[in-house]
């Protein structure tokens, strides 16, 4: 059962919503490394996951939701096909991220970041132009509010959780556990997948988006994007963080009054 297209400027716009998301999770998810990852690498690897991502949300549409939609219920062949996609682009993103330049710099993480962030990116578009269709099952359909609020949500999250997982998958390459890394993440990539695509019909469902982000994100700060720093630009990373820790405690204690040294 195949569902016709929204008007051109219905796409646009839900394109336009998907792109934002990707300035978002880059934005807000490796805030704290600007100045210090290979931002060339970064680029790179976000266009080739906007291109790849492109694609495999064109196979997700043909080999899960079409087929869902079809017979009204998730066949089981087709939730095995969502993890063959999950494992296909983490194949992608290995081949990308274990290339000589990128293990050179040590950008694996940023790298596998950003490309995640397109691959995200381009599904949350593929969603959306399904879910602003007149004719979708689901509890929101055609474009309006809801369905803008909805990809605003997914926009968000989407993305930044795809981004998440190629910095796992990036700073399991950079730990020499490759091999690991690669099921873990195709794993996870495929959980996602079914979750984006299943979510869009079981709105409720898509609130798993949130703690796994957040929790997700404090693993990132902490341990993954990190180790794309060279040993002394690490230490400046670090040596920043804390003054910058410094500087927040200060501000809190003028906000509550308190006397505070300026001395750093």
């Amino acid at each position: 059962m195949a569902t016709p297209l929204p008007t051109m400027w219905h796409a646009q716009a839900l394109t336009l919503i998907g792109l934002v998301g990707i300035f978002v999770g880059w934005r807000g998810g490796m805030r704290r490394m600007v100045g210090f990852y290979d931002m060339p690498n970064a680029t790179i690897h976000l266009a080739w996951g906007i291109a790849i991502g492109g694609l495999s949300a064109w196979f997700v549409d043909s080999l899960f939701i079409q087929p869902m939609l079809a017979v009204m219920a998730v066949p089981v062949e087709s939730v095995v096909l969502l993890m063959f996609i999950g494992l296909a682009q983490t194949g992608a993103v290995h081949l990308l991220l274990t290339r000589e330049r990128v293990k050179l710099l040590r950008a694996a993480p940023t790298s596998g970041w950003t490309f995640g962030l397109g691959l995200g990116g381009m599904q949350v578009v593929y969603l959306l132009i399904r879910v602003a269709d007149e004719n979708w099952i689901g509890i929101i359909s055609g474009f309006g509010t809801p369905t803008i609020l909805l990809g605003v949500y997914l926009a968000i999250f989407a993305p930044w959780m795809q981004g998440i997982i190629g910095a796992w998958q990036g700073a399991g390459i950079l730990s020499g556990r490759p091999w690991s890394a690669i099921w873990k993440a195709a794993l996870a990539r495929g959980l996602l997948l079914f979750l984006l695509a299943y979510g869009v019909l079981n709105l409720p469902m898509l609130l798993m988006l949130v703690p796994a982000v957040l929790l997700g994100q404090m693993r990132a700060d902490d341990e993954w994007l990190p180790m794309a720093l060279l040993p002394a630009l690490r230490q400046e990373y670090e040596r920043v963080r804390r003054k910058g820790g410094k500087r927040l405690k200060q501000r809190r204690e003028r906000e509550r009054g308190v006397p505070v040294s300026e001395e750093e």
